[in-house]
């Protein structure tokens, strides 16, 4: 969260959307200009003035101060509806930031998550190893003793290399995973091993989601409130465009010196002051005054568009998650039953081979059974905790009994 390069960025967004919207603030107030002038300068005249071969010089000296002011009169409303507009983005950029951060939070969960798993699974293709080696092991000695044949051996060591090849392909997993997780902190890839506290088993989800969640939960959402956030400043830059069609009064002031003299600036007698008002407006053609407000009320139509297209994909989500986490739910039970059939599958088996009622492929593929049985059980546990990610995120955040209704 400290040195995520995303959450950075969103963050100077909003930093500077309420930085504009303080210098939109500005623009309301006088604007106070001083100056301070002087000249000096000489004309030379040859000839002059009986056009003889002399040369006559003139010198002037011209010296002065002034501090005027220009003040607009807001009578319409237009810089007030500019202010308005700062403001309302800078509140749609934090809640920009929050929906960032939610984001990070939701992605750092699910690598970790996944990253857990790839673990996981590795360490059980390891334990498969182990238990293949034995089997391929017992399998030579029956071979050798006369018990077994060469097409046994042969299987268990296809086995073997397969087991072994997927205890390498978890650990590719695990090591891009744990690059993307650095990468999420803002740190520079290493090839050093992230340390994450290794689990026997993924974490069982949350309880489940009671039944008849409000959709005023999706409210809290962040994008969404950003949405109707930019619905807010469609509408008032409309305002804004009307009201800049209508002449602008201004109130005009200034105040200065003059002389001719340095040392004469301070001298009250050469004091100069003016007072006066303006009133200006734009000519416009009729159709480029309908182009400009045409565009403004495009983009309030686009604002609106946007926020009910989030609201359905915000809904959809929801929807989506919670009829998800009910068939996960049944399968992660289906797969547990499974799970169990197995390991007394390859109990049985066991038995009987060490009894020599049973032959080296039907052990091996109990043993295989088992072992896809137990990683579709783990991945469907993390397939579980993902998508109670997805719904957190699709509601705004986590869920507690108290928002059922």
């Amino acid at each position: 969260m400290s040195h995520n390069h995303d959450l950075q960025i969103a963050a100077i967004r909003l930093e500077r959307a309420r930085t504009e919207a303080r210098m939109a603030a500005f623009v309301s107030r006088p604007k106070l200009d001083v100056s301070v002038s002087g000249e000096k300068r000489q004309s030379s005249f040859i000839g002059l003035p009986f056009g003889g071969s002399g040369i006559s010089r003139s010198r002037y000296e011209s010296y002065g101060t002034s501090a005027g002011m220009n003040w607009e009169m807001d009578l319409w409303g237009r810089i007030r509806a500019g202010h308005s507009i700062a403001r309302t983005e800078a509140k749609a950029a934090k809640y920009e930031l929050e929906a960032a951060r939610l984001s990070i939070v939701a992605q750092a969960v699910r690598l970790w998550v996944q990253l857990a798993e790839a673990q996981i699974q590795e360490r059980l293709a390891g334990e498969s190893v182990l238990l293949l080696e034995q089997t391929l092991s017992q399998v030579e000695l029956r071979l050798n003793a006369g018990r077994g044949n060469a097409l046994n051996v042969q299987q268990a060591r296809v086995s073997l290399s397969e087991a072994k090849s997927t205890v390498v392909q978890w650990r590719v997993r695990s090591e891009k995973l744990a690059r993307s997780m650095e990468l999420l902190a803002g740190r520079n890839p290493s090839g050093t091993k992230l340390a994450v506290t290794e689990l026997s088993r993924l974490p069982s989800p949350p309880s489940v989601i009671p039944a008849g969640i409000p959709a005023e939960l999706l409210t809290r959402r962040a994008d969404i409130v950003a949405g109707l956030a930019r619905i807010h400043a469609a509408n008032l830059s409309i305002a804004e465009a009307d009201a800049g069609l209508l002449p602008r009064v201004g109130l005009t002031s200034s105040v200065g010196t003059s002389s001719d003299e340095l040392k004469g600036l301070l001298n009250g007698d050469s004091l100069i002051w003016s007072i006066g008002g303006s009133l200006s407006q734009t000519i416009l053609f009729p159709d480029e005054q309908q182009a400009r407000l045409n565009s403004r009320s495009l983009k309030a139509k686009e604002a609106v568009l946007s926020y009910r297209q989030k609201i359905m994909a915000a809904l959809h989500e929801v929807e989506t998650a919670l009829n998800a986490g009910s068939l996960l739910s049944v399968q992660r039970r289906h797969n547990k039953v499974a799970v169990e059939n197995a390991q007394q599958i390859l109990a049985l088996t066991d038995q009987r081979f060490e009894l020599g009622l049973a032959n080296a492929a039907t052990l091996l593929d109990a043993q295989r059974r088992l072992l896809i049985s137990h990683s579709a059980l783990i991945s469907v546990r993390r397939a579980e905790l993902e998508n109670r990610i997805d719904l957190h995120l699709a509601l705004g955040g986590e869920i507690s009994v108290e928002d059922a209704p």
